[in-house]
């Protein structure tokens, strides 16, 4: 019985990916002004920042916080090209596993685990279904439909930060494993992150993509991540092919090769520019950053709040997974600031100051602390869960922004409290979707003052939970065959 369920889970699964219509590229733009001849030479390594394992809630004080101007070099957006006459499609298949036996998935933290059958066993083994899948699949064809001329997306409440909706559009489609160069919905991602470059303001600070409007700098962190993880899943960030891949060249004919070769080539250019971009974005997270507070809020330099500093903490560690050059001290003086608003250690965190009644803040609080470091055995960290665990998902007046951050910390965290969890948050996400695809806002945190994209895209990445970011605490993920 378990086998033909699984079985037949992942048929439909299969299915469900493959039901839906391209979407249109007209009028779609893109910022490369020439494709220029490639080097045969890798690009030079970007050294990764790497967290120390030590428990940081003892750090007292930040060490070497930024005063200086991190510079944003080589910074694109130069003259537009019509991305109608550039072909991205790459008919060339990745690489699962390079031996018999199931695949094995390295925990890199963050989007190993987004395509082919990795995520298909990821969803099933993490706690998801064909349901919850198809939901995200209608999920991304509304979020389709509502993608602009200008390939940006807007928010459709009272919120004007486009460069944040369209952050947030696209991390869904690039949660569920479609970027610029693969998947249904490449020119739709690619006109996203087409208007996010053409939208950046580029200063001697790094690359500015608040966009203007109440409370601009959420939406900056939300584009950042959007073009870190779209670099982070590049298909070609160096020249060279591994020594698969080549096999697969060599056997293609001549006329194939071609055209492998030139769409490859418009594939690297097109990396590198968003590589600039994004670097230049991470360098305007690090020097809007509170030099004594740590934190960030709704100004550059200002002193912080937990909901503005956990959406920079989540862009920074985007970086470091896209391999971009992202300060040590910048994730010293994060620590600092979540030790400013905590209570009982680090179980629980307020917003501007120490409480032990917020879940909405705690949640935030735990996730950044999991990913600066946190191990699992750390008994701030264990308490702070028990408490999540306890209060459970906000489904009454839904409060998707607390819901969407718990449910990432009970999913590192694992076990019984994440099925219990994930059963209650998945089943309710799948029963309240919309036949049109989308959520319709829930009484609790900003899904009011959003809107319809906002409730929808915290929606989707949260049913997206199973393998948008792999779980923290494994440090190898040995998943089961799919019969």
């Amino acid at each position: 019985m378990l086998i033909s369920f699984v079985a037949h889970s992942v048929i439909a699964i299969i299915l469900s990916l493959f039901l839906l219509p391209m979407p249109s590229t007209k009028n779609f733009f893109g910022i490369l002004s020439s494709i220029s001849e490639v080097s045969d030479k890798p690009d030079e390594p970007i050294k990764e920042v790497e967290i120390p394992q030590e428990n940081l809630s003892d750090i007292d004080e930040p060490e070497n916080m930024p005063e200086e101007i991190v510079e944003a070099s080589e910074t694109p957006l130069d003259i537009p090209l019509k991305i109608d006459d550039v072909e991205v499609s790459i008919d060339m298949p990745e690489i699962v596993s390079e031996g018999p036996g199931p695949p094995t998935v390295e925990n890199k933290g963050h989007t190993g685990g987004r395509s082919g059958i990795t995520r298909q066993q990821l969803l099933l083994s993490q706690g998801g279904n064909a349901e919850s899948e198809l939901a995200v699949t209608k999920g991304l064809k509304w979020l389709v439909a509502q993608q602009q001329p200008d390939g940006g997306w807007a928010f459709n409440g009272k919120w004007e930060l486009r460069n944040g909706a369209t952050g947030m559009a696209l991390m869904c489609f690039l949660g569920a494993g479609h970027t610029h160069e693969k998947g249904e919905y490449q020119r739709t991602v690619l006109g996203g992150l087409n208007y996010l470059l053409n939208n950046m303001q580029v200063g001697p600070e790094g690359g500015d993509l608040r966009g203007g409007g109440s409370h601009d700098m959420y939406a900056h962190p939300l584009a950042t991540i959007a073009l870190c993880e779209a670099v982070a899943m590049s298909r070609h960030r160096n020249v060279r092919l591994s020594a698969s891949d080549q096999a697969r060249f060599d056997r293609l004919s001549s006329a194939d090769q071609q055209k492998f070769t030139t769409q490859r080539r418009t594939s690297i250019q097109m990396s590198r520019h968003f590589r600039r971009a994004a670097q230049a974005a991470i360098n305007f997270c690090v020097n809007s950053q509170h030099p004594a507070n740590g934190g960030w809020r709704y100004s550059p330099r200002s002193n912080g709040d937990t909901s503005v500093t956990g959406w920079y903490v989540m862009a920074l560690k985007s970086g470091q997974s896209a391999e971009l050059k992202v300060p040590r001290k910048a994730f010293v003086g994060s620590n600092h600031f979540l030790n400013s608003v905590s209570a009982s250690r680090g179980a629980y965190y307020g917003y501007i100051s120490p409480a032990s009644n917020s879940p909405v803040t705690t949640s935030v609080g735990l996730l950044c602390r999991m990913y600066l470091g946190w191990t699992k055995d750390n008994p701030a960290l264990v308490e702070g869960v028990n408490y999540l665990s306890r209060h459970g998902p906000i489904i009454k007046d839904r409060d998707m922004y607390y819901n969407y951050y718990a449910t990432q910390v009970l999913h590192h965290w694992g076990g019984d409290k994440w099925k219990r969890w994930n059963e209650v948050m998945r089943d309710h996400l799948i029963e309240t979707q919309k036949a049109n695809g989308s959520w319709f806002p829930g009484g609790g945190g900003h899904s009011r003052e959003a809107g319809i994209l906002y409730e929808t895209t915290l929606a989707i990445m949260t049913l997206e939970v199973y393998y948008r970011h792999l779980p923290l605490y494994q440090k190898k993920m040995i998943t089961t065959e799919v019969p």
